[in-house]
């Protein structure tokens, strides 16, 4: 059960709701209406989830423009059919080809499928043993590098990064990277002139090492950025500088135009806040953080220079923020306690705010506020806004 729908179950208890139970009924209804859930902007195209009330399954759309009509890629209950369900998804560079992991039923292995995005049409490649993404995909869509879990005992051994060319067997699959510790994530992305292949390690202990290479030289292997201790968060690529963002706040931009020695410039991000997500727009930075139970969104200059703060329909939670470096939208998913999610668009160069798809909400005029007292699980007393 979802918290809107739990917070509003708990109101009604303390008599915060009128005593019509439909008003109730409507509220929990419009809260769980439509479930919007991550987001992904690929070139022109826009991707993201959608659950509707009647269905347990969502679905996976795109928008060839934010006005256009959002067309399916891929329903989840079809998926269910095969007793399936969805792990991840990533669309390529320029959104023509989706890579997605499949949870298999029983065994409870990841298989890495790809779909033809334009006729949701699945391409032959399957990859078994992929439990996350996202994949590294080269610009021309002509292949990707991905993280697999060896077989047997996958709990004990790390994952290796190998290189995957569509159409050819993954059991000639070439490795590119075996290192690290058995719980270690990896995070790939490939310059958009496919120079460039970056990986994002993320160990258990909260560590986040940045290693690339230089694919035209693989036998140079890996060098590693220097983020300074070693706490990166998020890499993003625009052009051959690659930003990082640190946990303490720190933007590295590496200028990665001689790999062998790579300028760094490190931005300062103003404020306290942990920054949750970056970013890039066509000539800006996008950060969400947290304050309160409330996000709030701020756009920079590239240089970190603040310039303004993004608006939000009302006080809540930004769930999903998705840019694109070449493009001046920043397109974000927002919800609060009494409004079910809504897709979003913001305009960095006219300040224009817009919302592209929601459902509808509650009458807030039925509800109304007041401060509940009660006794925590210690005996202590304890209020609740309600």
């Amino acid at each position: 059960m979802k918290l809107p729908t739990l917070l509003l179950l708990a109101a009604y208890a303390f008599g915060a709701v009128p005593d019509e139970p439909a008003a109730l009924r409507g509220a929990v209804s419009a809260a769980a209406a439509a479930d919007l859930q991550d987001l992904a902007v690929r070139g022109q195209l826009l991707f993201y989830r959608k659950r509707a009330a009647a269905s347990p399954h969502a679905v996976l759309y795109k928008r060839a423009s934010p006005t256009s009509e959002p067309l399916a890629v891929l329903d989840e209950a079809r998926l269910h059919l095969e007793r399936a369900s969805l792990a991840w998804w990533d669309p390529s560079q320029d959104g023509m080809i989706l890579a997605y992991g499949v949870v298999q039923p029983g065994s409870g292995d990841v298989e890495l499928r790809l779909r033809e995005v334009g006729s949701s049409m699945d391409l032959p490649d399957r990859i078994s043993r992929v439990p996350e993404g996202p994949v590294g995909w080269l610009a021309d869509r002509s292949g990707f590098y991905y993280a697999r879990r060896p077989a047997p005992a996958p709990e004990t051994k790390p994952s290796r990064i190998f290189f995957h060319a569509l159409g050819t067997d993954p059991s000639r699959d070439s490795l590119v990277l075996s290192t690290g510790a058995a719980q270690d994530r990896f995070v790939l992305q490939v310059s958009a002139d496919g120079g460039l292949l970056v990986v994002l390690t993320l160990h258990p202990s909260g560590r986040g090492d940045v290693l690339v290479q230089d694919r035209a030289h693989p036998e140079g292997g890996f060098s590693t950025l220097d983020c300074e201790r070693g706490n990166a968060r998020q890499v993003l690529f625009d052009g051959r500088t690659l930003y990082a963002l640190a946990a303490d706040r720190r933007l590295f931009a590496f200028d990665l135009r001689r790999r062998a020695r790579p300028r760094r410039r490190e931005l300062s991000i103003p404020g306290s806040l942990p920054v949750r997500q970056l970013a890039l727009t066509k000539d800006g930075l996008a950060t969400l953080v947290s304050e309160n139970g409330t996000s709030r969104l701020q756009l920079y200059a590239r240089l970190g220079r603040p310039r303004r703060e993004i608006p939000t329909p009302s006080r809540g939670s930004v769930t999903a923020l998705a840019a694109d470096p070449g493009r001046d939208d920043i397109f974000l998913i927002w919800q609060s306690l009494f409004a079910p999610p809504a897709l979003c668009r913001y305009t960095a160069s006219s300040s224009a705010f817009s919302i592209l798809e929601s459902s509808p909400g509650p009458k807030l005029e039925r509800f109304k506020l007041r401060q509940a007292q009660f006794r925590a699980a210690d005996d202590s007393p304890a209020e609740m806004q309600l």
